[in-house]
């Protein structure tokens, strides 16, 4: 019986122990990471990877992802773990050890630790514990890697209990042993490392951070690129700014006299005691006074009936200079408004003149956005400066041809006016240069000539389309232009013809006759006293001549090519940090996160730097580029769904790099790549049609700024914006559904490249039908015209496929009245904006 119960004993204690062997087996395959551990990332802690905002090796992957991913990417190849001596320094078979770890991930990062760590022993050898310095063997020591680290690297915790403080590519090391912190996390959030330790660990990638033994350091490699930007902007320098020569009510008036080199007269820039009088400029001649330009100075010119007009607190600078380069001086003034440095800049421009009347030069700040000048430069800038912002580097007003003297007036144009005008290149006198058309349609227009490498306005703002004038035509190849025009509702009729006189075309003689009479009567405006038979034969000159209507036909980019003028070329940057070159100039681009939703970004030329903050998560960079000209760097900038377009000027010559300006066009939505500078989409979302997405052609201007190149903008699904999908954006052919909850009938077509749709029944022409549409029936978005802020026309279809036109007219503060028939319809049926929803 005691034998019995002794061999039973033997089992049960020989069990006993087999589990407790597995049971500790087990619990040392765990410890020792034989049994894989269950990995976490570190968005399961609510941690968010660190970015450097350097990139050593320029490969547009910041430094801290770069290391990380370079580690990864040496441990895959599974070294075998031996410690040999190679005379090249870093291993070149299939074995390595700890230190390889990190000296791979770092060499590919950009880094390279054999060069580094052997310059610093030379710097600092009493730091280091070495008899005989060995450079191929040195780098790959605990020992030294952590002196090393201690004197170039950020020194972090040690506590694995701050998890959070813990960073993927982040150094770790234990006495004699040295890894990669990896972008994996145990359940406590403590991150797993990248590190190899000896011949028969079972993973390259291990939950160990808190089982090796003690950590004698944490690092970080120092974010250099945000170090020297800090250190730039500690140190700089603020631009000094001249004392002021006036101070609003101050009790002491300011009088500036100053001549200019087109007129004979004398100008006086006069500025007033206290607020209750303007600034302005007086002109004189023979001390007979001639004329006087009061100066606006107005805060917001984005909308008229925005805008507040004031006094600036001081004026500290006053400058002239033709800055366009039209044959008439410019003024700058730069002073204080409401405790900002402002500049505000006033064109010249020919005075009108009757008869006999002296001309001289008129100023105004008609089509200067100041504010977009005082976004972009620096309190210290000259007007020489501001020349370049308008015409680049052309200072001379000699040309070695009409095509570089025409670029030069379209230049200046869409800076100052990116889009807004039409273009035309015409033969107008007898020679074989043509003149160019500067036509802003149904207002006036310029037209330019090049004689004699000099460039000429020979047309300086003839207005049209306002108060009767229909415009100017003109007979090619032969110096004539006349006008129609008339007052009184059409009472009084004039009919002008003119030609080019001393570098100026100059309506000449007038016909003028009467609705209610055939009275005709005769003028002379050209100062010889012409009898009515001479004026008469003047006319008759004229009648066989071939009249062909004198306007502008091209955009800016159009005119341009036609000119010989290349498009930019285009390069697109998918990383944060990046380096280009531009107009001769080496830039370098860093950015970085600020907190969750806030990037900084910073344009370094080298010497000097320009930082901004912005509201973003991330950003697309594209530069724009026509080789030694002009360039311009995009940066679209998203926070969530929405992006802001930021556009830096590379073209200014300036002390400092000039400061990105956000560009407050309607659309400013990223759509997509972009590979033609001529070409691209940009959308926005239209608030006033349910929030809903469109999207419009773009060319860049000349100024940098996207300019539209088409007339409509068209209608993309909510579900494809900001080209997240390339192949469905393309199968969003129509916008989104707009329910009608309401019968009404109008026109409609089934051309949907018609501009127009009839209004009622009665003017429909054969592609039109009146069409009846149930209550309940759904409509996709097509497309959109805007009209001036004023109203917008928006274009549906239907399911069985009618186009129908629905017009949306605003109120003073930009939203659609709801008390705004949407289309006028017959039988007493009205449909109003509350009548229509958008489909959930």
């Amino acid at each position: 019986m005691k034998n019995i119960i002794s061999k039973k004993s033997i089992k049960i204690v020989l069990l006993a122990v087999a589990l407790i062997l597995v049971v500790v087996g087990i619990y040392f395959a765990y410890k020792f990471n034989y049994i894989p551990h269950r990995k976490f990332e570190d968005k399961d802690f609510g941690i968010e990877f660190l970015h450097s905002t350097s990139d050593a090796d320029r490969d547009g992957v910041d430094d801290y992802q770069d290391i990380l991913e370079s580690a990864k990417k040496y441990v895959n190849t599974k070294p075998k773990y031996k410690s040999k001596y190679y005379e090249s320094g870093y291993p070149d078979d299939e074995y390595g050890v700890c230190t390889d770890v990190v000296a791979f991930a770092f060499l590919d990062a950009g880094y390279d630790l054999q060069a580094l760590v052997d310059e610093d022993i030379k710097v600092n050898p009493q730091d280091y514990a070495i008899d005989e310095p060995d450079s191929n063997i040195d780098f790959r020591r605990v020992v030294n890697l952590k002196v090393y680290f201690d004197h170039t690297a950020d020194s972090l915790t040690r506590d694995i209990n701050k998890y959070q403080e813990w960073q993927a590519g982040d150094i770790v090391v234990w006495s004699g042993h040295i890894g990669i912190i990896s972008d994996h996390r145990n359940k406590n959030g403590v991150p797993f490392v990248l590190h190899n330790a000896n011949p028969i660990q079972a993973s390259y990638e291990e939950d160990i951070l808190g089982a090796y033994g003690k950590i004698v350091g944490h690092y970080r490699l120092k974010d250099t690129e945000r170090e020297a930007i800090d250190t730039y902007f500690n140190t700089r320098e603020t631009p000094k700014i001249p004392e002021a020569l006036w101070t609003k009510n101050s009790g002491k008036e300011y009088n500036y006299e100053f001549t200019i080199e087109e007129c004979k007269g004398t100008y006086t820039l006069h500025c007033p005691s206290d607020e209750s009088e303007d600034i302005y400029v007086l002109y004189t001649s023979d001390g007979v006074y001639e004329n006087r330009d009061i100066l606006l100075f107005v805060e917001d010119k984005k909308y008229i009936k925005d805008s507040v007009e004031k006094l600036p607190d001081t004026i500290n600078r006053i400058e002239f200079s033709d800055i366009n380069i039209d044959g008439y001086t410019d003024i700058l003034i730069t002073g204080y408004m409401d405790d900002e440095y402002e500049y505000w800049l006033f064109w010249g421009s020919e005075s009108f003149s009757y008869d006999d009347e002296p001309i001289f030069t008129v100023f105004s700040d008609n089509d200067v956005d100041n504010n977009l000048l005082n976004e972009i430069f620096t309190p210290d800038l000259t007007i020489e400066d501001i020349q370049d912002y308008f015409v680049g580097s052309q200072k001379e007003s000699s040309f070695e041809s009409y095509q570089e003297a025409y670029k030069i007036i379209i230049s200046r144009n869409e800076v100052v006016s990116p889009g807004h005008l039409e273009y035309n290149l015409i033969y107008f006198d007898e020679d074989d240069i043509p003149e160019l058309v500067v036509d802003q349609s149904g207002y006036g227009l310029n037209m330019y000539s090049f004689k004699d490498g000099k460039l000429i306005c020979i047309m300086d703002w003839w207005p049209y389309g306002a108060g009767g004038n229909a415009g100017y035509e003109y007979a090619p190849k032969h110096n004539w232009v006349n006008n129609f025009d008339q007052d009184g509702g059409g009472e009084y009729r004039y009919y002008s013809i003119g030609r080019l006189v001393d570098d100026k075309v100059e309506l000449l003689y007038c016909r003028e006759t009467f609705a209610e009479s055939d009275d005709v009567s005769y003028f002379d405006y050209s100062g010889n006293n012409l009898s009515e038979s001479q004026i008469i034969a003047k006319f008759n000159e004229t009648e066989d001549l071939e009249f062909e209507y004198l306007s502008g036909e091209y955009n800016a980019t159009e005119i341009l090519n036609q000119l010989g003028i290349e498009s930019y070329d285009v390069t697109k940057f998918d990383s944060t940090i990046f380096d280009f070159s531009a107009n001769g100039i080496d830039y370098h681009f860093v950015s970085g996160a600020i907190d969750d939703n806030q990037m900084f970004i910073c344009l370094s030329d080298g010497t000097n730097m320009v930082k901004n903050e912005i509201h973003a998560t991330s950003i697309k960079s594209y530069l724009f580029d026509r080789k030694n000209d002009r360039a311009f760097l995009y940066v679209f900038a998203q926070e969530k769904d929405i992006y802001n377009l930021y556009i830096y000027n590379l073209n200014l010559n300036l002390k400092d790099v000039s400061a990105p300006h956000l560009y407050n066009g309607q659309y400013s939505l990223y759509a997509g790549e972009i590979t033609d500078s001529d070409c691209f989409g940009m959308q926005t979302y239209v608030k006033d049609v349910f929030g809903c997405v469109a999207q419009k052609n773009f060319a860049i201007s000349e100024g940098g700024e996207p300019y539209s190149t088409d007339r409509f903008s068209y209608f993309k699904e909510l579900s494809f914006v900001n080209g997240t999908d390339e192949e469905s954006k393309e199968s969003s052919k129509y916008g989104d559904v707009i329910v009608c909850d309401k019968s009404f009938s109008t026109v409609g077509t089934k051309n949907y490249s018609k501009t127009y749709i009839s209004v009622y029944k009665d003017h429909m022409d054969e592609e039109e039908e009146y069409i009846r549409f149930n209550k309940g029936t759904r409509f996709y978005l097509y497309k959109a015209e805007e009209d001036q802020h004023l109203f917008k026309k928006v274009f549906l279809i239907s399911e069985d496929g009618y186009m129908i036109e629905l017009s949306f007219l605003y109120r003073d503060n930009q939203f659609v009245r709801d008390d705004n028939l949407l289309s006028n319809y017959s039988d007493g049926e009205e449909l109003y904006i509350k009548d229509l929803h958008l489909e959930n």
